[in-house]
């Protein structure tokens, strides 16, 4: 489902007319090193070359005899490539690429950056930029072109499939994965399932409204929870951050089934028992996670127990910051005073 037919990737940028081997594959010619300068634009080469760049100069070694098993096959061998030898200046993609896999981010009035691993990986606070696109008016996120092709052309294979009985109960799911890097150092490797959903009978407008509101919701009930559990920690946050990265991983992780159902009842119309039943989820989640964190320092009758019930329920606490923010507020049915 991720690949392109030939009449979509005839749309793509590039010169088609350029269809020597080495056009498509570069090792198949001398490499277009960079030593001069010298750049290579969309126009330089065939569109599919986005498949198979050749950013590093890398040539392998003759093989020699060995006796090992390989570790990719579990194979035993008897020759085997043992070095290779990696030299600089090699291709250099310059301009406007627009790889079919990749999704991007628009800065305004500057050129769009492809999206890039992160710490954290890629959760559901990252579905909607991934999957239908955003825009916050500072910058546009834009889903990659095989998502939005699926989204467009493709999900009626799913239904029709399920109506035929050929493929019961497919759920069509996004892979998204890849390296979070420090220049060229690989700091970890991410990878996470969205589910493929996208507006039916809804309008596209108000189904990113309202999924930007529970993403947004959820970011200011992390926020209060970790300032929180600083206040029972007594960090210093103006000389030390201290490491909330577990706390802010575990609430991510905890809230990920309730966003997934929120968005379903969305994207059926069903919009305000949605944000209700999500809001009541997120704060309780902070409410759950905070006494998890502060539990070793919640000893009844001690400084340690007041200080806890202080941060959880006293000004500047927990349920302050939750009630402060403006899409944490749980709605009064109709008819009910304050």
């Amino acid at each position: 489902l991720n690949v392109l037919t030939t009449d979509e990737f005839a749309r793509r940028h590039g010169n088609h007319a350029l269809d020597g081997l080495a056009d498509t594959y570069p090792w198949a010619g001398p490499t277009r090193t960079s030593e001069a300068g010298l750049e290579t634009f969309a126009e330089d080469i065939n569109p599919l070359q986005m498949y198979w760049s050749m950013h590093r100069r890398i040539r392998l070694h003759p093989p020699q005899a060995v006796s090992t098993v390989c570790a990719v096959s579990g194979e035993r061998i008897s020759e085997g490539v043992t070095a290779f030898t990696a030299k600089s200046y090699g291709t250099s993609y310059a301009g406007q690429w627009d790889h079919p896999l990749t999704p991007y981010v628009e800065p305004e009035g500057a050129e769009r950056l492809s999206r890039k691993g992160q710490p954290g990986g890629v959760g559901y606070r990252h579905w909607l930029g991934t999957v239908l696109g955003e825009s916050d008016g500072k910058q546009r996120s834009v889903p990659a072109v095989v998502t939005s092709a699926w989204l467009a052309n493709r999900r009626s294979w799913i239904s029709r499939a399920e109506r035929l009985d050929a493929a019961p109960a497919l759920s069509p799911r996004l892979w998204a994965f890849g390296y979070d890097m420090d220049n060229m150092k690989a700091r970890a490797w991410y990878a996470s399932i969205l589910p493929l959903l996208g507006p039916t009978g809804v309008d596209l407008d108000t189904v990113v409204a309202e999924v930007r509101d529970l993403v947004k919701g959820a970011q200011q009930a992390r926020k209060a929870l970790v300032s929180s559990v600083k206040l029972v920690w007594k960090v210093d946050t103006k000389k030390n951050k201290g490491d909330t990265s577990a706390i802010d991983a575990n609430f991510w992780d905890r809230t990920e089934p309730a966003f997934y159902s929120a968005l379903e009842r969305i994207l059926a119309g069903d919009r305000r028992p949605a944000r209700q039943a999500w809001r009541r989820h997120v704060r309780a989640a902070a409410e759950q996670l905070f006494d998890h964190y502060t539990a070793h320092d919640c000893q009844s009758g001690g400084k340690g127990f007041r200080g806890v019930m202080r941060a959880r329920d006293g000004k500047g606490g927990l349920h302050h910051q939750l009630n402060k923010g403006a899409l944490l507020k749980i709605d009064k049915p109709q008819g009910e005073k304050s």
